[in-house]
Protein backbone atom coordinates (compact mmCIF):
# COMPACT_ATOMS: atom_id res chain seq x y z
CA UNK A 1 0.00 0.00 0.00
CA UNK A 2 0.86 3.72 -0.89
CA UNK A 3 1.38 6.82 1.10
CA UNK A 4 -0.01 9.49 -0.03
CA UNK A 5 -0.36 12.79 0.55
CA UNK A 6 -3.44 14.41 -0.72
CA UNK A 7 -4.58 18.40 -1.27
CA UNK A 8 -7.39 19.40 -1.29
CA UNK A 9 -10.60 21.31 0.71
CA UNK A 10 -11.75 21.79 3.40
CA UNK A 11 -14.69 21.37 5.18
CA UNK A 12 -15.53 17.26 4.49
CA UNK A 13 -18.97 16.65 3.94
CA UNK A 14 -19.71 14.92 7.24
CA UNK A 15 -18.83 18.03 9.32
CA UNK A 16 -21.43 20.18 10.23
CA UNK A 17 -20.09 23.43 9.18
CA UNK A 18 -22.01 26.72 7.10
CA UNK A 19 -21.71 25.43 3.59
CA UNK A 20 -20.25 23.00 1.04
CA UNK A 21 -19.21 23.77 -2.44
CA UNK A 22 -17.90 21.55 -5.30
CA UNK A 23 -14.37 21.93 -4.20
CA UNK A 24 -14.93 20.62 -0.87
CA UNK A 25 -17.22 17.34 -1.82
CA UNK A 26 -14.59 16.57 -4.52
CA UNK A 27 -12.07 16.51 -2.13
CA UNK A 28 -13.71 13.83 0.12
CA UNK A 29 -14.75 12.45 -3.28
CA UNK A 30 -11.15 11.22 -3.88
CA UNK A 31 -10.28 11.00 -0.22
CA UNK A 32 -12.37 8.33 0.31
CA UNK A 33 -12.03 5.96 -2.72
CA UNK A 34 -8.27 5.91 -1.94
CA UNK A 35 -8.66 5.79 1.79
CA UNK A 36 -11.07 2.06 1.17
CA UNK A 37 -7.83 1.13 -0.99
CA UNK A 38 -6.15 0.32 2.29
CA UNK A 39 -3.61 3.10 1.86
CA UNK A 40 -2.46 5.70 4.30
CA UNK A 41 -3.48 9.35 3.84
CA UNK A 42 -2.33 12.85 4.91
CA UNK A 43 -4.84 15.16 4.06
CA UNK A 44 -3.87 18.81 4.53
CA UNK A 45 -7.13 20.58 3.20
CA UNK A 46 -7.61 24.55 2.90
CA UNK A 47 -10.40 25.85 4.56
CA UNK A 48 -13.00 28.06 1.62
CA UNK A 49 -14.21 31.15 2.33
CA UNK A 50 -17.77 31.57 5.02
CA UNK A 51 -17.78 27.59 5.26
CA UNK A 52 -16.47 27.77 9.25
CA UNK A 53 -17.39 29.64 12.01
CA UNK A 54 -14.92 32.11 13.85
CA UNK A 55 -15.05 29.26 16.60
CA UNK A 56 -13.99 26.76 14.39
CA UNK A 57 -11.34 29.14 12.58
CA UNK A 58 -10.08 29.95 15.56
CA UNK A 59 -6.60 28.06 15.56
CA UNK A 60 -4.55 28.37 12.23
CA UNK A 61 -4.42 25.02 11.33
CA UNK A 62 -5.88 21.42 13.09
CA UNK A 63 -4.87 17.84 12.93
CA UNK A 64 -7.23 14.95 13.37
CA UNK A 65 -6.86 11.30 13.14
CA UNK A 66 -8.94 9.31 11.69
CA UNK A 67 -8.00 5.80 10.90
CA UNK A 68 -5.59 5.61 8.50
CA UNK A 69 -6.47 9.38 7.38
CA UNK A 70 -4.46 12.57 9.27
CA UNK A 71 -6.65 15.42 8.44
CA UNK A 72 -5.04 18.75 8.42
CA UNK A 73 -7.38 21.81 8.19
CA UNK A 74 -5.94 24.81 7.89
CA UNK A 75 -6.36 28.35 7.48
CA UNK A 76 -5.72 29.89 3.37
CA UNK A 77 -3.18 31.51 4.63
CA UNK A 78 -0.94 28.63 5.65
CA UNK A 79 -2.09 26.90 3.26
CA UNK A 80 -0.33 29.17 0.55
CA UNK A 81 2.53 28.77 2.72
CA UNK A 82 5.13 27.17 0.60
CA UNK A 83 7.30 26.19 3.36
CA UNK A 84 4.43 24.68 5.61
CA UNK A 85 3.43 22.41 3.09
CA UNK A 86 6.63 21.33 1.87
CA UNK A 87 7.65 20.71 5.31
CA UNK A 88 4.36 18.32 6.03
CA UNK A 89 5.07 16.79 2.60
CA UNK A 90 8.73 15.84 3.83
CA UNK A 91 7.32 14.71 7.35
CA UNK A 92 5.25 12.19 5.54
CA UNK A 93 7.56 10.79 3.12
CA UNK A 94 4.66 9.83 0.22
CA UNK A 95 4.92 7.50 -2.17
CA UNK A 96 2.47 9.62 -4.18
CA UNK A 97 1.03 13.12 -4.27
CA UNK A 98 -2.71 14.14 -5.39
CA UNK A 99 -4.21 17.76 -5.73
CA UNK A 100 -7.67 17.68 -5.28
CA UNK A 101 -9.30 20.70 -7.68
CA UNK A 102 -7.15 23.82 -9.31
CA UNK A 103 -6.49 25.44 -6.68
CA UNK A 104 -4.57 22.81 -4.14
CA UNK A 105 -3.53 20.91 -7.67
CA UNK A 106 -1.42 24.23 -8.37
CA UNK A 107 -0.12 24.04 -4.84
CA UNK A 108 0.76 20.42 -5.15
CA UNK A 109 2.69 20.96 -8.30
CA UNK A 110 4.78 23.20 -6.70
CA UNK A 111 5.77 21.18 -3.90
CA UNK A 112 10.22 20.34 -4.50
CA UNK A 113 9.74 16.66 -4.98
CA UNK A 114 10.37 13.83 -7.73
CA UNK A 115 7.38 11.90 -6.75
CA UNK A 116 4.91 10.55 -8.86
CA UNK A 117 2.09 13.93 -8.59
CA UNK A 118 -1.98 13.39 -9.55
CA UNK A 119 -3.35 16.79 -10.44
CA UNK A 120 -7.41 17.07 -10.75
CA UNK A 121 -8.84 20.29 -12.30
CA UNK A 122 -12.32 19.72 -11.56
CA UNK A 123 -13.44 22.12 -14.02
CA UNK A 124 -11.95 24.17 -16.73
CA UNK A 125 -10.91 26.93 -14.91
CA UNK A 126 -10.03 29.58 -17.66
CA UNK A 127 -13.95 28.73 -18.83
CA UNK A 128 -14.60 29.81 -15.62
CA UNK A 129 -12.02 32.73 -15.86
CA UNK A 130 -14.09 34.49 -19.09
CA UNK A 131 -17.50 33.92 -17.24
CA UNK A 132 -15.56 36.25 -14.45
CA UNK A 133 -13.94 38.80 -16.73
CA UNK A 134 -17.61 39.36 -18.05
CA UNK A 135 -19.59 39.66 -15.13
CA UNK A 136 -16.99 41.88 -13.81
CA UNK A 137 -15.58 43.37 -16.86
CA UNK A 138 -12.41 42.86 -15.99
CA UNK A 139 -9.53 40.74 -17.72
CA UNK A 140 -6.85 40.73 -15.24
CA UNK A 141 -8.79 37.71 -13.81
CA UNK A 142 -7.32 35.65 -16.68
CA UNK A 143 -3.76 35.75 -15.48
CA UNK A 144 -4.69 34.62 -12.15
CA UNK A 145 -6.30 31.49 -13.45
CA UNK A 146 -3.73 30.72 -15.71
CA UNK A 147 -1.10 30.67 -13.08
CA UNK A 148 -3.16 27.79 -11.68
CA UNK A 149 -3.99 25.90 -14.53
CA UNK A 150 -0.25 26.45 -16.34
CA UNK A 151 1.06 25.15 -13.19
CA UNK A 152 -0.58 21.99 -13.25
CA UNK A 153 -0.05 21.53 -16.55
CA UNK A 154 4.05 21.75 -16.64
CA UNK A 155 4.53 18.92 -13.48
CA UNK A 156 1.42 16.79 -13.47
CA UNK A 157 1.76 13.32 -14.14
CA UNK A 158 -1.35 12.61 -14.41
CA UNK A 159 -4.88 14.79 -14.97
CA UNK A 160 -8.18 14.40 -14.31
CA UNK A 161 -11.02 16.06 -15.63
CA UNK A 162 -14.70 16.64 -14.53
CA UNK A 163 -16.17 16.00 -18.51
CA UNK A 164 -14.86 14.40 -21.03
CA UNK A 165 -15.42 18.10 -22.68
CA UNK A 166 -13.02 19.47 -20.43
CA UNK A 167 -10.43 16.57 -21.02
CA UNK A 168 -10.14 17.45 -24.59
CA UNK A 169 -9.92 21.09 -23.74
CA UNK A 170 -6.54 19.99 -21.02
CA UNK A 171 -5.11 17.79 -24.29
CA UNK A 172 -5.04 20.96 -26.31
CA UNK A 173 -3.88 22.69 -22.97
CA UNK A 174 -0.63 20.29 -22.87
CA UNK A 175 0.15 20.53 -26.46
CA UNK A 176 0.15 24.28 -26.51
CA UNK A 177 2.91 23.67 -23.47
CA UNK A 178 4.75 21.32 -25.39
CA UNK A 179 4.10 18.34 -23.82
CA UNK A 180 2.88 15.95 -26.56
CA UNK A 181 6.17 14.87 -28.05
CA UNK A 182 7.83 11.82 -28.71
CA UNK A 183 8.29 10.47 -24.78
CA UNK A 184 4.27 11.04 -24.29
CA UNK A 185 3.06 9.14 -27.83
CA UNK A 186 0.33 7.21 -26.34
CA UNK A 187 0.56 8.07 -22.95
CA UNK A 188 -3.28 8.83 -21.23
CA UNK A 189 -1.98 11.75 -19.50
CA UNK A 190 -5.76 12.59 -18.90
CA UNK A 191 -8.60 10.75 -17.73
CA UNK A 192 -12.31 11.88 -16.59
CA UNK A 193 -13.93 11.64 -12.82
CA UNK A 194 -17.34 12.90 -13.34
CA UNK A 195 -18.92 14.14 -9.93
CA UNK A 196 -20.03 11.74 -7.49
CA UNK A 197 -22.99 11.14 -5.23
CA UNK A 198 -22.10 12.01 -1.69
CA UNK A 199 -22.29 8.30 -0.01
CA UNK A 200 -23.90 9.72 3.46
CA UNK A 201 -27.32 8.79 2.97
CA UNK A 202 -29.70 11.92 3.84
CA UNK A 203 -32.55 12.76 6.15
CA UNK A 204 -35.46 14.87 6.19
CA UNK A 205 -34.47 16.25 9.62
CA UNK A 206 -37.13 19.09 9.92
CA UNK A 207 -40.07 20.82 8.16
CA UNK A 208 -38.99 23.74 6.08
CA UNK A 209 -40.88 24.68 2.77
CA UNK A 210 -44.44 22.79 3.62
CA UNK A 211 -46.68 24.80 5.88
CA UNK A 212 -43.80 27.78 6.28
CA UNK A 213 -43.45 29.09 2.64
CA UNK A 214 -45.74 26.59 0.79
CA UNK A 215 -49.09 25.07 1.34
CA UNK A 216 -48.95 21.34 0.99
CA UNK A 217 -50.79 21.51 -2.74
CA UNK A 218 -48.53 24.34 -3.54
CA UNK A 219 -46.15 23.39 -6.54
CA UNK A 220 -42.78 24.03 -5.29
CA UNK A 221 -39.45 24.60 -7.46
CA UNK A 222 -36.18 24.86 -5.68
CA UNK A 223 -32.91 26.24 -6.10
CA UNK A 224 -30.13 24.89 -4.65
CA UNK A 225 -26.29 26.91 -3.83
CA UNK A 226 -24.67 29.71 -5.58
CA UNK A 227 -25.80 32.11 -8.53
CA UNK A 228 -22.67 31.73 -10.34
CA UNK A 229 -20.86 33.92 -13.02
CA UNK A 230 -22.18 31.30 -15.53
CA UNK A 231 -26.02 31.16 -14.33
CA UNK A 232 -28.63 32.99 -16.92
CA UNK A 233 -30.68 34.80 -14.17
CA UNK A 234 -32.36 36.88 -16.92
CA UNK A 235 -33.72 33.48 -18.57
CA UNK A 236 -34.71 32.14 -14.83
CA UNK A 237 -36.74 35.50 -14.04
CA UNK A 238 -38.53 35.64 -17.80
CA UNK A 239 -39.21 31.67 -17.51
CA UNK A 240 -41.09 32.01 -13.28
CA UNK A 241 -42.90 34.87 -14.57
CA UNK A 242 -44.27 33.08 -17.58
CA UNK A 243 -44.98 30.03 -15.63
CA UNK A 244 -46.29 32.07 -12.36
CA UNK A 245 -48.92 34.16 -14.11
CA UNK A 246 -50.13 30.45 -15.51
CA UNK A 247 -49.56 28.32 -12.30
CA UNK A 248 -51.42 30.16 -9.57
CA UNK A 249 -50.26 27.17 -7.12
CA UNK A 250 -46.33 27.42 -8.19
CA UNK A 251 -43.85 28.69 -5.63
CA UNK A 252 -40.17 29.38 -6.53
CA UNK A 253 -37.90 28.63 -3.09
CA UNK A 254 -34.20 29.44 -3.35
CA UNK A 255 -31.43 28.43 -0.55
CA UNK A 256 -27.75 29.62 -1.21
CA UNK A 257 -27.43 33.14 -3.10
CA UNK A 258 -24.42 35.07 -3.76
CA UNK A 259 -20.54 33.39 -3.55
CA UNK A 260 -18.54 35.87 -1.60
CA UNK A 261 -15.50 37.02 -2.97
CA UNK A 262 -15.82 35.24 -6.56
CA UNK A 263 -19.36 36.39 -7.67
CA UNK A 264 -21.28 39.06 -5.70
CA UNK A 265 -23.24 40.53 -8.74
CA UNK A 266 -25.17 38.10 -10.44
CA UNK A 267 -27.51 36.78 -7.12
CA UNK A 268 -27.89 40.50 -6.85
CA UNK A 269 -29.13 41.10 -10.37
CA UNK A 270 -31.50 38.63 -10.35
CA UNK A 271 -33.05 39.59 -6.83
CA UNK A 272 -33.80 43.07 -8.24
CA UNK A 273 -35.74 41.79 -11.09
CA UNK A 274 -37.69 39.30 -8.39
CA UNK A 275 -38.42 42.69 -6.24
CA UNK A 276 -39.31 44.52 -9.28
CA UNK A 277 -41.87 41.70 -10.30
CA UNK A 278 -45.47 40.94 -10.23
CA UNK A 279 -45.10 37.67 -8.44
CA UNK A 280 -42.08 38.61 -5.50
CA UNK A 281 -44.39 37.14 -3.19
CA UNK A 282 -44.12 33.94 -4.45
CA UNK A 283 -40.80 33.70 -4.16
CA UNK A 284 -38.56 32.70 -1.19
CA UNK A 285 -34.89 33.56 -0.68
CA UNK A 286 -33.54 31.43 2.25
CA UNK A 287 -30.45 32.55 1.67
CA UNK A 288 -27.36 30.26 2.56
CA UNK A 289 -28.63 27.32 4.97
CA UNK A 290 -26.36 24.72 7.43
CA UNK A 291 -25.12 21.84 5.02
CA UNK A 292 -27.22 19.32 7.49
CA UNK A 293 -31.05 21.28 6.36
CA UNK A 294 -30.29 21.73 2.70
CA UNK A 295 -31.21 17.74 2.46
CA UNK A 296 -34.89 18.61 3.90
CA UNK A 297 -35.70 21.18 0.98
CA UNK A 298 -34.71 18.66 -1.36
CA UNK A 299 -37.90 16.12 0.13
CA UNK A 300 -40.17 19.11 0.72
CA UNK A 301 -39.58 20.26 -3.21
CA UNK A 302 -41.54 19.18 -6.21
CA UNK A 303 -38.92 19.95 -8.62
CA UNK A 304 -35.14 20.95 -8.85
CA UNK A 305 -34.14 23.26 -11.29
CA UNK A 306 -30.57 24.07 -12.90
CA UNK A 307 -30.11 27.21 -15.59
CA UNK A 308 -26.87 27.98 -17.67
CA UNK A 309 -26.15 30.52 -19.43
CA UNK A 310 -24.07 30.31 -23.06
CA UNK A 311 -20.57 30.36 -22.15
CA UNK A 312 -17.72 27.33 -22.33
CA UNK A 313 -18.25 26.96 -18.45
CA UNK A 314 -21.16 25.43 -19.18
CA UNK A 315 -20.27 23.08 -21.84
CA UNK A 316 -16.81 22.48 -19.99
CA UNK A 317 -18.05 22.27 -16.29
CA UNK A 318 -20.09 19.84 -14.45
CA UNK A 319 -23.40 20.82 -11.62
CA UNK A 320 -22.84 19.39 -7.86
CA UNK A 321 -27.01 20.75 -7.80
CA UNK A 322 -27.61 18.07 -10.47
CA UNK A 323 -25.84 15.27 -8.30
CA UNK A 324 -27.51 16.62 -5.37
CA UNK A 325 -30.86 16.57 -6.80
CA UNK A 326 -30.28 12.85 -8.23
CA UNK A 327 -29.00 11.24 -5.18
CA UNK A 328 -32.89 11.87 -3.37
CA UNK A 329 -34.73 11.47 -6.09
CA UNK A 330 -36.00 15.45 -6.62
CA UNK A 331 -37.40 15.87 -10.54
CA UNK A 332 -35.48 18.03 -12.37
CA UNK A 333 -35.83 20.82 -15.02
CA UNK A 334 -31.96 21.92 -16.41
CA UNK A 335 -30.93 23.35 -19.14
CA UNK A 336 -28.65 21.20 -21.38
CA UNK A 337 -25.05 22.12 -21.77
CA UNK A 338 -23.03 20.33 -19.11
CA UNK A 339 -22.73 16.62 -19.81
CA UNK A 340 -24.29 15.79 -17.00
CA UNK A 341 -27.44 17.70 -18.02
CA UNK A 342 -26.87 16.18 -21.52
CA UNK A 343 -26.66 12.37 -19.83
CA UNK A 344 -29.92 12.86 -17.88
CA UNK A 345 -31.82 14.54 -20.91
CA UNK A 346 -31.05 11.89 -23.24
CA UNK A 347 -32.07 9.44 -20.74
CA UNK A 348 -34.74 11.01 -20.72
CA UNK A 349 -34.50 11.50 -17.05
CA UNK A 350 -34.82 15.05 -16.59
CA UNK A 351 -36.95 17.36 -17.96
CA UNK A 352 -35.05 19.69 -19.90
CA UNK A 353 -34.91 22.68 -22.53
CA UNK A 354 -32.04 24.68 -24.58
CA UNK A 355 -29.97 27.63 -23.01
CA UNK A 356 -31.68 30.96 -23.13
CA UNK A 357 -34.73 30.04 -24.43
CA UNK A 358 -37.16 31.09 -21.31
CA UNK A 359 -40.36 30.41 -23.53
CA UNK A 360 -39.46 26.97 -23.07
CA UNK A 361 -38.26 26.67 -19.95
CA UNK A 362 -41.81 28.31 -18.39
CA UNK A 363 -43.55 25.65 -21.21
CA UNK A 364 -41.74 22.84 -19.41
CA UNK A 365 -42.50 24.43 -15.93
CA UNK A 366 -46.46 24.38 -16.73
CA UNK A 367 -46.16 21.18 -17.71
CA UNK A 368 -44.82 19.91 -14.47
CA UNK A 369 -46.33 21.18 -12.21
CA UNK A 370 -49.77 19.53 -14.10
CA UNK A 371 -48.13 16.12 -14.05
CA UNK A 372 -46.80 15.45 -10.66
CA UNK A 373 -47.10 11.72 -10.72
CA UNK A 374 -45.46 11.72 -13.94
CA UNK A 375 -42.03 13.64 -12.70
CA UNK A 376 -41.67 11.89 -9.47
CA UNK A 377 -41.56 8.29 -11.38
CA UNK A 378 -38.92 10.61 -13.25
CA UNK A 379 -37.04 10.93 -10.37
CA UNK A 380 -37.17 7.95 -8.91
CA UNK A 381 -35.40 6.63 -12.55
CA UNK A 382 -32.75 8.92 -12.43
CA UNK A 383 -31.94 8.14 -8.74
CA UNK A 384 -31.29 4.52 -9.72
CA UNK A 385 -29.33 5.56 -12.54
CA UNK A 386 -27.53 8.00 -11.14
CA UNK A 387 -26.47 5.72 -7.67
CA UNK A 388 -24.89 3.53 -10.00
CA UNK A 389 -23.45 5.46 -12.62
CA UNK A 390 -21.88 8.45 -9.77
CA UNK A 391 -21.03 6.35 -7.13
CA UNK A 392 -17.62 7.00 -5.08
CA UNK A 393 -16.18 3.50 -6.92
CA UNK A 394 -17.37 3.61 -10.69
CA UNK A 395 -16.29 7.10 -11.19
CA UNK A 396 -12.31 6.72 -9.26
CA UNK A 397 -11.10 3.33 -11.00
CA UNK A 398 -8.73 5.15 -13.18
CA UNK A 399 -7.34 7.21 -10.25
CA UNK A 400 -7.81 4.21 -7.88
CA UNK A 401 -5.16 1.96 -10.25
CA UNK A 402 -2.96 4.58 -10.49
CA UNK A 403 -2.10 5.04 -7.01
CA UNK A 404 -1.83 1.28 -6.41
CA UNK A 405 0.85 1.46 -8.73
CA UNK A 406 2.22 5.59 -9.17
CA UNK A 407 4.66 6.55 -12.19
CA UNK A 408 5.85 9.91 -13.61
CA UNK A 409 4.86 10.75 -16.87
CA UNK A 410 7.27 9.35 -19.79
CA UNK A 411 8.47 13.26 -19.95
CA UNK A 412 9.09 13.67 -16.47
CA UNK A 413 7.37 17.38 -17.32
CA UNK A 414 9.79 18.78 -19.30
CA UNK A 415 8.25 19.75 -22.37
CA UNK A 416 9.60 20.35 -26.06
CA UNK A 417 11.56 23.81 -26.90
CA UNK A 418 9.28 24.97 -29.42
CA UNK A 419 11.28 28.22 -30.24
CA UNK A 420 13.91 25.40 -32.25
CA UNK A 421 12.95 25.85 -35.71
CA UNK A 422 15.84 24.13 -36.66
CA UNK A 423 15.11 20.89 -35.39
CA UNK A 424 12.98 20.06 -38.81
CA UNK A 425 15.51 21.35 -40.77
CA UNK A 426 13.84 25.06 -41.14
CA UNK A 427 14.83 28.23 -41.65
CA UNK A 428 13.33 30.65 -38.68
CA UNK A 429 13.03 33.13 -41.65
CA UNK A 430 11.90 33.40 -44.73
CA UNK A 431 15.21 33.54 -47.19
CA UNK A 432 17.69 32.97 -44.49
CA UNK A 433 18.67 29.89 -46.07
CA UNK A 434 19.65 31.58 -49.10
CA UNK A 435 21.26 34.42 -46.57
CA UNK A 436 23.10 31.78 -44.58
CA UNK A 437 23.36 28.35 -46.61
CA UNK A 438 26.00 26.56 -44.71
CA UNK A 439 23.82 26.95 -41.68
CA UNK A 440 21.31 24.49 -42.95
CA UNK A 441 23.77 22.21 -45.29
CA UNK A 442 22.07 18.81 -45.03
CA UNK A 443 18.78 19.72 -43.32
CA UNK A 444 17.14 20.80 -46.09
CA UNK A 445 16.20 16.81 -47.54
CA UNK A 446 14.88 16.02 -44.12
CA UNK A 447 12.52 19.11 -44.05
CA UNK A 448 10.64 18.61 -47.26
CA UNK A 449 10.43 14.70 -46.12
CA UNK A 450 8.86 15.27 -43.05
CA UNK A 451 6.34 18.14 -44.91
CA UNK A 452 5.71 15.56 -47.39
CA UNK A 453 4.88 12.92 -44.58
CA UNK A 454 2.63 15.74 -42.68
CA UNK A 455 0.53 16.30 -46.34
CA UNK A 456 0.32 12.91 -46.50
CA UNK A 457 -1.51 11.67 -43.62
CA UNK A 458 -3.83 15.13 -44.00
CA UNK A 459 -4.79 13.50 -47.35
CA UNK A 460 -3.55 16.54 -49.28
Amino acid sequence: MSRVLILGAAPLPFEKKERQYAANLRTWHFTKSILEDGHRVRLIACRLPNTYSREDDAEPWSVEQIGELEYLSVREAVFENRSFIQQKMEEFLPDVIVGVNTYPASRAAGLETDKPIWCDLNGWVMAEAQAKTHVYQDNRYLSHFWKMEKAVLERADMISTVSKAQAHAVIGELATLSRLGKETQGYPFVCTIPNALVEEEYDHGSNVIRGKLAEDDDFVVLWVGGYNTWTDVEMLYEALARAMSAVPELRFVSTGGAIDGHDEITFARFRERIAGGEFSDRVHFVGWVPTEEVPSYYFEADLGLNVDGDNFETVYGARNRLNEMTKVGLPILTTVGTEISQTLAERRLALSSPIGEGRAFAEELIWAAGHRTEIAVMGQQAREFAREEYSYSRTTRNLRSWVQAPSRAPDLARSVDLRDRDSIGGPTQEGESERNPSRFEGKQTSSRELWRRVLRAFGR
